[in-house]
């Protein structure tokens, strides 16, 4: 849905100022549009097959993979010019890369040399009507603008909803979802903090609005709905099972499913969802850039999704292929995130992940006391930002460190200060801090929200 409202700018203007009702009506007509376009016969025989290798064996599996692996690299060299001068300075054929072990001929890919030159990443096989725009920002608050094609959209959610699927979520079950999309004005003090999108039937709960005041609101919402899954980023879902533990409140009905994205889900966080909603957390790794996938089995273990990209552990880094997006091939991207495996793989030869550090940050605290998580929306657009950081001293005040591009301007700065606006309000304190290099956490990653030790 997000993806949809930055496509369509002016109905995303629109949008904004039309009531409640209407624009729910308007979310069910973008999710209608969603579910032509994205759920039709093509995606139906994507899960179909992705379903049929559950049943694959560890051969079956790696013969696939490395299939696949030889396939997109050919056509890499072949039409990509970042990949054709590569290996022609590198003096390698393409022909010798024909599986999973034949990538470490290749260097490993960074995030900066991407943003460098984009342009050069761009298959000349994809013809632009073909060309979908996406982009991602992760943890460092950099940006990166790329594209993709329909087809790989319905790859990458072929694969999620098969994940879902093992443990009997099915399409069309009504869903709660926690996420940082601007569909309530954070400006609005009554309810309804939510809107609805009937046609997927999804009840959009905002996260801008978990605030004490607000909480009660939120449950008499899912009281009334009585929705049997939740879904959204570990810190907003994480606020509100906070709330219920501390008020000993509790939902009048009991959810069968909570399910976590987008960010690091930490023990933690993982115990309070299950104290406050009876039920542990399930979880998923992925990246818009779709070079990695780590899904959660029945067996409560995350297990690398050997037939959706190639998935690299170097020196416990997170380096993936994307082997679904011919119009942007990414080969050994370095993610910025880390895990290691435990040696072990189930029988399809999929590899267990035994620790997991994705994208983990502190919250923003508002005035009112809402505590926001997963703030990378903001960034999105900011195209000319090296690396970014949102430092919180004190309740209400953030500072903004960057570190520019050239060529970036005031209007550069304007225009990160009004979507942070967005997420903040107009009471929140914002000031910008340029900087040569955002300061690293001891395990070497950048952070994109600090906040002092008082307020953790």
């Amino acid at each position: 849905m997000s993806r949809l409202l930055n496509h369509f700018g002016t109905f995303a203007n629109l949008y904004d100022r039309l009531p409640p009702t209407v624009q729910n009506l308007g979310l069910s007509l973008a999710g209608l549009y969603v579910k032509a376009v994205r759920y039709n016969a093509g995606y139906d025989r994507l899960f179909r097959e992705a379903v049929a290798r559950d049943a694959w064996s560890a051969e079956q599996t790696m013969a696939y993979r490395d299939e696949c692996i030889g396939r997109f690299v050919r056509h890499a060299a072949a039409t990509v010019p970042h990949y054709r001068d590569q290996f022609r300075t590198l003096r390698l054929d393409p022909r010798d890369i024909n599986g999973f072990d034949d990538l470490c001929a290749l260097p490993v890919l960074s995030k900066a040399t991407v943003l460098e030159s984009p342009e050069r990443f761009v298959s000349e096989a994809v013809p632009a009507r073909l060309r979908i725009a996406s982009h991602t920002s992760g943890t460092t608050g950099a940006a990166l603008h790329f594209v993709t094609t329909m087809d790989a959209f319905r790859r990458q959610w072929a694969i999620w909803w098969r994940y879902r699927a093992w443990h009997g979520i099915r399409q069309g079950t009504p869903v709660a979802i926690f996420r940082a999309l601007p569909l309530v004005p954070v400006s609005q003090q009554t309810p309804p903090f939510w809107r609805f999108n009937s046609a997927s039937k999804e009840l959009y709960l905002s996260a801008q609005h978990l605030a004490p005041q607000y909480m009660t609101d939120f449950i008499d919402a899912l009281n009334r709905r009585r929705i049997p899954w939740m879904h959204g980023f570990p810190s907003c879902i994480t606020a509100f099972a906070d709330f219920l533990v501390d008020r000993r409140r509790s939902l009048d009905y009991p959810l069968r499913w909570v399910t976590t994205g987008s960010e690091n889900l930490t023990e933690r966080q993982a115990l309070t969802i299950e104290k406050a909603f009876g039920v542990r957390p399930i979880n998923r790794y992925g990246l818009n850039e779709a070079v990695a996938n780590i899904s959660e089995q029945t067996d409560g273990g995350l297990y690398v999704d050997e037939d959706f990209a190639a998935v690299e552990f170097v020196d416990g880094r997170i380096i993936g292929t994307n082997l679904s997006n011919p119009a942007f091939p990414l080969i050994r991207y370095e993610t910025g995130d880390t895990a290691t495996a435990d040696g072990t793989a189930d029988f399809r030869g999929r590899r267990r992940v035994a620790t997991l550090d994705g994208r983990s940050d502190d919250y923003v605290i508002r005035c009112d006391g809402a505590r926001l998580g997963r703030l990378d929306r903001i960034f999105h657009d900011s195209v000319k930002v090296i690396e970014a950081q949102i430092y919180q001293e004190r309740v209400g005040a953030v500072t903004f460190k960057l570190v520019r591009r050239p060529g970036y301007t005031p209007d550069d700065e304007r225009a990160l200060i009004s979507a942070a606006r967005a997420h903040f309000g107009d009471d929140m304190q914002i000031a910008v801090d340029y900087v040569e290099r955002i300061e690293r956490a001891p395990s070497g990653k950048p952070r994109l929200v600090v906040a002092a030790p008082g307020l953790r």
